[in-house]
């Protein structure tokens, strides 16, 4: 048979000869490892053998909830829903006092639009178990903050997209259009001067004066999209993986 963490063969499912780890450690070992590579199912599935063999060891538990979670909330899957909400509420039975526990599950039912039923799950358990109440009440509170910050929209004033929009090409191309400016003033100003004083102008500085000015207003042109692509990243940066209420202060649970 083969190890489940160093894959190199070994006898029984006693230690292995090649890598030290006994049945449950290689378990979870190899859950770590897979949950590092971003193989989420199998790290899930990993730590659920170890369980297996330890269903007393709350660490993992807790890893095994946070990551069921997170397949959850990052996949809209109601299976992981389910799985994570089993695991967290299994996990919360013996420690209630671990509060990313109940942050996660706020997270989760917000994430699955089931908020509501779960502040009447809370309300329930504050009334008739005192022992949980004070928890209760900050998870009450914590669902409560996250409604008002759903429900409540900013005001805004037109169609702020097109007015970001407007100004990022007022400021990008502002440069260019004052450069064509300033050509137009020089065509129109320094032949009249030239001849003035001169008489005459040459077929040479003509052709430089041309030169410099066409060079420049390409420069322009080149540092405008430039600063354009700059401030559209900027307005808009790329989609997250995953979408949560994790950026809200854990200090207001």
């Amino acid at each position: 048979m083969l190890c489940l963490y160093c894959k190199n063969e070994k006898l029984d499912e006693s230690v292995c000869p090649h890598c030290g780890l006994e049945e449950k450690q290689a378990f979870l070992k190899a859950a770590g490892l897979y949950e590092a590579e971003g193989k989420w199912e199998l790290a899930a599935d990993y730590y659920g053998r170890f369980l297996a063999l330890e269903p007393g060891d709350f660490d993992v538990a807790r890893k095994r909830a946070l990551l069921s979670s997170t397949m959850a909330r990052s996949w809209r899957d109601p299976h992981w829903f389910k799985e994570a909400e089993g695991q967290l509420t299994h996990a919360l039975e013996d420690h209630w006092d671990w509060q990313e526990g109940h942050q996660t599950r706020v997270d989760l039912f917000y994430c699955f639009g089931k908020l509501d039923s779960l502040l009447k799950e809370y309300e329930t358990i504050k009334e008739k178990d005192p022992a949980r109440a004070e928890v209760c009440g900050k998870a009450i509170q914590w669902i409560q903050l996250v409604q008002r910050f759903k429900d409540e929209k900013p005001k805004t004033s037109g169609n702020p997209k097109t007015e970001d929009e407007s100004a990022l090409l007022w400021k990008s191309f502002r440069p260019l259009l004052l450069g064509l400016a300033v050509t137009l003033v020089i065509t129109l100003v320094l032949p009249s001067s030239v001849t003035s004083e001169t008489g005459a102008i040459t077929d040479k500085f003509s052709f430089m004066t041309q030169l410099v000015t066409g060079i420049g207003i390409l420069g322009l042109a080149f540092f405008g999209i430039w600063r354009y692509l700059q401030g559209r990243k900027a307005v808009n940066p790329p989609a997250k993986k995953t979408k949560s209420l994790d950026g809200i202060p854990p200090d207001q649970f």
